[in-house]
C-alpha cells in the first residue's frame, strides 16, 4: 500500500527568506481568475484560471534603470532555478501554469516576489493512502498539476476551489466527506473507491484505488442469531425482551476480514467458539458482545446486545371445556422460566386423574381411554424456577412455588 508523508515546517522557518507580498506582480489576461489561499507561505499568492492563454506578470514597481530576474520554479530540484529573463523586463508572458518568481534590483537593493499560476482544467488524477491503521484510512485524491511548494520542500494542493466527490463502490455510498483527502473508516473487506472532482462547468475527471488482499488489516465483528427456542401456546415467551427461561439461541459468526480469534460475552459466560449455541436461563439482563482479533492484531467489538429472562411464572386456571371447540379445550397452565414442574390432579374422592412434569402440556378431559365426568376436581402444582433468591441470613435456595385449587371440568355447549 502505498504512503506519503507530510512535511510539518516550523513557523520559524517558514519566515526565513520569505518573499514580499506579490502585489508587486500584477496578473492579467487568461480567463475566469480565481484566487487560492497559500497554506504554506502567505505571501505567494495562487491563481486559478479556466484558461492560460494571454497571461501576462508584470512588475509593479520599478523603472528604466531596474533589472528583472525572472525564475521559474523547478519541482525536480524544490528550486527556483529555472531562469526565464533578465534585464529591464518587468514583463513577462506566461508559458505554462507554475511557480514563477521576481527579482527586482534597483543597485541599492534587491526585493524577491513570487505568485503560482495554475489551469483548473485539471488533466491528471490519481488516489493515494496517506495513512492506514485498524481503524481509519486517510485517502488523498493527487492532482500533480495543481500542486505548488513552500520553504525545505513542503507541499500542498491549489484544489481548493474544485469539487470533490467520493464513492464506496461495493456499497454505493456517497457518505465520505467531499474534500481532497477525507479520513474514512478503514475497509474490513476488498474495497474500491473513486473519486471525481470538478470545477465549476468544466468536464469531471475520475479516479480509482483498491485496497484489498494484504492491504486489508481492519476486522469488523458482525453476527446473525436464531432463537431456536420452540413456540410453545402457554409459555409466556416474548423473544429477547421479555423470555422465559431456557432461551437457546444459536449464533452465527459473519465478522469481515481476517480473523484470527472470536470471543463472545453473554454476561459473565465467555465462549472462544466460532458460531456458539447459548441458552439463557440467568433472570434479568444478559449482554451479548462479540470481539474479534485479526491476524494483524486488529480487533473489534460489536454492539451490545441485549437477551432479558424474566422470573418464574406459573398461573392455573379454575375451568376448562374439552368439547373440541378449540377453545380451552385443555386443562394447561401459564408459565415462564419453569427448570422442573410436578402437576397431578384428583377427583373429588383422591383418585388421581392425570400427572404431568411437563409444563406445557395439558389434560385433555379424559381417564384412560374413556371421558372423565363433569364436575370438580383438584390440581396439585410443585414448580421449581432458574433463579436463585438470597434470604437475609445471608443464604440462597431456589425459587419454588406450589399451586393447589378447584378445577371444573364442563362437558357440553
Amino acid at each position: 500500500m502505498g504512503k506519503a508523508f507530510k512535511v510539518l515546517i516550523p513557523l520559524f522557518l517558514l519566515m526565513l527568506s520569505t518573499p514580499k507580498a506579490d502585489a508587486q506582480i500584477s496578473v492579467s489576461g487568461g480567463e475566469d481568475k480565481q484566487k487560492h489561499s497559500n497554506l504554506l507561505v502567505k505571501a505567494d499568492s495562487i491563481y486559478l484560471f479556466s484558461s492560460l492563454d494571454n497571461i501576462i506578470l508584470k512588475s509593479t514597481i520599478g523603472d528604466a534603470s531596474f533589472n528583472y530576474i525572472w525564475h521559474k520554479f523547478n519541482t525536480t530540484s524544490l528550486e527556483w532555478d529555472i531562469p526565464l529573463a533578465e534585464g529591464n523586463i518587468s514583463n513577462y508572458p506566461l508559458s505554462c501554469a507554475g511557480g514563477y518568481q521576481l527579482i527586482v534590483e534597483d543597485g541599492a537593493k534587491t526585493d524577491t516576489f513570487r505568485c503560482w499560476i495554475f489551469s483548473s482544467q485539471i488533466s491528471e488524477l490519481y488516489i493515494e493512502v496517506l495513512k492506514s491503521d485498524c481503524d481509519y484510512v486517510e485517502l488523498s485524491a493527487l492532482t500533480p498539476e495543481l500542486n505548488y511548494y513552500g520553504n525545505n520542500g513542503a507541499v500542498a494542493v491549489a484544489n481548493g476551489l474544485h469539487e470533490f466527490q467520493w464513492l464506496d463502490i461495493p456499497a454505493q455510498e456517497q457518505a465520505i466527506d467531499p474534500v481532497p483527502s477525507p479520513l474514512i473508516e478503514a475497509p474490513a473487506e476488498d474495497t474500491e473507491y473513486s473519486v471525481t472532482v470538478k470545477y465549476k462547468d468544466a468536464n469531471p475527471l475520475t479516479a480509482s484505488l483498491s485496497i484489498e488482499g494484504e492491504d486489508i488489516i481492519a476486522v469488523k465483528a458482525i453476527y446473525d442469531y436464531e432463537p431456536v427456542k420452540p413456540e410453545v401456546a402457554n409459555e409466556g415467551h416474548k423473544p429477547y425482551a421479555e423470555g422465559s427461561a431456557p432461551f437457546e439461541i444459536r449464533f452465527t459468526d459473519k465478522s469481515k476480514g481476517d480473523i484470527a480469534k472470536w470471543e463472545w460475552k453473554f454476561g459473565k459466560i465467555t465462549s472462544i467458539d466460532r458460531d456458539p449455541f447459548h441458552i439463557f436461563t440467568t433472570v434479568g439482563k444478559d449482554t451479548v458482545v462479540l470481539r474479534v482479533i485479526g491476524a494483524s492484531g486488529c480487533e473489534d467489538s460489536s454492539e451490545p446486545f441485549e437477551v432479558s429472562i424474566t422470573e418464574m411464572t406459573v398461573e392455573a386456571p379454575n375451568a376448562f371445556s374439552p368439547n373440541g371447540d378449540g377453545v380451552n379445550d385443555e386443562f394447561r397452565v401459564y408459565y415462564k422460566s419453569v427448570k422442573k414442574f410436578r402437576m397431578t390432579i384428583v377427583s373429588r374422592w383422591g383418585r388421581t386423574v392425570y400427572e404431568s412434569d411437563d409444563p406445557s402440556r395439558g389434560w385433555d378431559g379424559s381417564i384412560g381411554s374413556g371421558e372423565a365426568p363433569p364436575g370438580v376436581y383438584y390440581y396439585f402444582i410443585e414448580a421449581e424456577g432458574y433463579n436463585r433468591i438470597d434470604t437475609e441470613d445471608g443464604k440462597s435456595h431456589i425459587e419454588k412455588k406450589s399451586l393447589s385449587g378447584a378445577l371444573h371440568l364442563i362437558r357440553g355447549k
